[in-house]
């Protein structure tokens, strides 16, 4: 039986999200991802114009579930807005030991293409944090916090610093540091 084309589309992007994400953007070529996805190059191709379409399309679709994990997380988290902001911090630090998790696809998009402002993958990852920080401006003024946009963007230099040290020391301790700080910042807004 044939696959479809949305199928095919899927498993190459399926094929190329496993591989970006264990091992790097530029350490992984094309020809690694179609035979992953168990397609030729000319399909591939087709499918994504260039490996940096490729890349495009891993990124958008990350953020729309990251996004989505992000949103989930702080918005269900029990207690206080305080409380619903160190709650994002506790899921870093539970990812932080398993050897599989590599940290922010988007910062890791930043750092592999820094020399290249250019890059697509650049921009996404700009949108994406941009993105996020929006949205928690958003929540925390629906939350009565003052000053909600500077401390939005104070609580996602936090994060990403959670999660880049969560990432290289595999230690839960980092991301927890970071949440207290971010819950006493968010505490000491109400307190206004």
């Amino acid at each position: 039986m044939r696959a479809t084309s949305k199928e095919t589309r899927r498993r190459i992007l399926e094929a190329a999200a496993e591989l970006f994400y264990s091992q790097g953007f530029r350490n992984v070529g094309i020809a690694a991802i179609c035979s992953k996805a168990a397609v030729t190059k000319p399909t591939l191709y087709h499918y994504f114009g260039s490996k940096n379409a490729l890349i495009a399309a891993y990124l958008e679709e990350r953020n729309e579930a990251i996004f989505a994990i992000l949103t989930k997380t702080a918005e269900g988290a029990e207690g206080s807005i305080a409380d619903k902001v160190a709650a994002l911090f506790e899921q870093v630090a539970r990812a932080a030991p398993n050897g599989a998790w590599k940290g922010c696809p988007f910062l890791r998009a930043a750092a592999e293409f820094v020399a290249d402002e250019d890059h697509p993958a650049r921009h996404i990852a700009s949108a994406h944090k941009k993105g996020f920080e929006k949205w928690l401006t958003g929540f925390l003024a629906m939350h009565k916090v003052t000053q909600s946009a500077i401390l939005a963007r104070q609580i996602t230099v936090l994060l990403d610093g959670a999660v880049t040290h969560a990432y290289l020391h595999r230690d839960p301790a980092y991301p927890q540091a970071c949440g207290a700080a971010a819950h006493t910042l968010t505490q000491a807004s109400l307190d206004k």
